[in-house]
């Protein structure tokens, strides 16, 4: 998955991956193993970041967004709606 979130961040957001690549390796010299809960949080956050770059809003999206953004009442869809079938944790 770094390796993904390396490529994807190159082509996308150079400043980004300068970002990672310095987290990264913090979260790496600290920790000594790449097995740390605190390294699989910051690959988790970042590829999340890659991910938006790697696969962006469609129009569509993008005009819901900005409806959103001017504090239109764009709803939520049903099965975010309804969660009274949702398992309690």
């Amino acid at each position: 998955m770094v390796a993904w979130i390396h490529t994807v961040l190159a082509e996308a957001s150079p400043d980004e991956l300068a970002e990672f690549n310095i987290e990264y390796q913090g979260a790496l010299e600290a920790s000594g193993n790449a097995e740390r809960e605190d390294l699989r949080h910051l690959v988790t956050r970042w590829g999340g970041t890659a991910a938006m770059h790697d696969s962006p809003l469609t129009p569509d999206e993008e005009a819901l967004v900005a409806r959103f953004r001017t504090g239109e009442d764009v709803g939520i869809p049903w099965p975010l709606a309804d969660v009274s079938h949702a398992r309690k944790i």
